[in-house]
């Protein structure tokens, strides 16, 4: 076990004291009379000789040095925020911060100091580096660490969520006198997206689409985490049904399954202008609506999910010819507006609109 003496020198326990003999006479006070260094070698070789000689105090030292290499320096907490698409993907950080730093400093030593390393065993000043200086330190006051910046490279895996840390180990304080670093905690915040709403590996998105393509199904695109995608809807689909797209959500760390889903709610959009030809198809359609109920319906006894089941399937046939009959007024529309002629302008009146444009 290594004993410290009085300004940073190291001395074995093994090391003879018949080497600190001739050191201590050749730095003598008396011999190098008016060297100030001369005095502070002799001083500091008194003092590692005084704990080499007494049991006491090296039995105490050695308590204390144990005690010091067995801390650690303190960890830092950084606050890293991502956006959402850093955090579904994955990416590479810079991160600086303030933190403790170790002083590093090379020396090419003296005669006089391989004399004294190959007398005492090993010197170590109050920096950790195996090359070191037995002089105070201006700079850390012989702790070894001064205040300063450091700078670390961090990978950050895919799917990962607020709240969420990563630890980096001995990126934090650097320690003293040889203490080991820190830990460097990093704790995640994910901003939301305008476009994908998460939840915890899932993500949800809205898909709007016309009232026709809700009655008759059709195809509408999506966005995905992989760019977009175009999805089938199905015949009847309602407002805020949901479509599931296995795997195509985030990244999981822990389970079965390393991906979670992607969930695309239907939104509809009812038209806010409409023909006068819409307009009559629309009521013409809630007339036929309300009659059919009636007919089939007389006395009212019929269960209310009986009565929606057998008006849903009555009135399909029905929707259906009015939505036919939107889309062929708009082919219409649009074949007069080019030049064009089907033959049947003269069935159609000019459109006019209702309600603000």
């Amino acid at each position: 076990m290594p004993l410290v003496a009085g300004g940073g020198i190291v001395v074995r326990a093994c090391s003879g004291r018949r080497f600190i003999r001739p050191l201590a006479k050749k730095y003598h006070p008396d011999i190098s009379k008016n060297n100030a260094a001369s005095k502070r070698k002799f001083q500091e070789i008194r003092d590692a000789y005084e704990i080499l000689s007494n049991a006491e105090k090296r039995r105490h030292y050695d308590m204390i040095f144990e005690s010091d290499i067995e801390s650690v320096a303190a960890d830092i907490q950084v606050d890293l925020p991502l956006s959402f698409a850093e955090a579904a993907k994955g990416c590479t950080k810079h991160i600086s911060f303030g933190a403790k730093k170790e002083v590093v400093i090379l020396l090419v030593p003296s005669e006089e100091y391989v004399q004294l390393v190959e007398a005492l065993g090993r010197l170590l000043s109050p920096h950790s580096n195996q090359l070191a200086i037995h002089e105070s330190c201006a700079a850390c006051d012989g702790t070894g660490t001064v205040e300063g910046v450091k700078d670390v490279k961090v990978a950050i895996p895919a799917g990962i969520d607020s709240g969420d840390t990563i630890r980096v180990p001995r990126a934090g304080n650097s320690g003293r006198r040889g203490i080991p670093s820190g830990n460097l905690i990093i704790k995640i915040k994910v901003a939301k997206d305008p476009v994908f709403i998460r939840d915890g590996s899932d993500i949800y998105v809205d898909a709007r689409i016309s009232f026709t393509q809700a009655i008759l199904g059709g195809k509408v695109e999506v966005p995905t985490l992989n760019g977009t995608l175009q999805i089938k809807i199905p015949k009847g689909v309602q407002a805020g049904q949901v479509l599931v797209l296995r795997g195509q959500g985030l990244q999981k760390h822990v389970g079965f399954v390393d991906h979670g889903d992607q969930l695309v709610r239907f939104q509809i959009k009812l038209p806010t202008r409409l023909t006068d030809r819409q307009r009559a198809i629309m009521e013409e359609f809630a007339k036929e609506e309300i009659l059919l109920e009636n007919s089939i319906f007389p006395s009212g006894n019929w269960s209310v999910i009986g009565r929606k089941m057998v008006l849903r399937s009555a009135l399909v046939p029905l929707l259906l010819a009015a939505v036919l009959v939107f889309i062929y007024h708009d082919m219409m529309v649009i074949s007069q507006a080019m030049g064009e002629s089907c033959g049947l302008e003269k069935l159609l009146p000019k459109p006019s609109y209702h309600g603000n444009m």
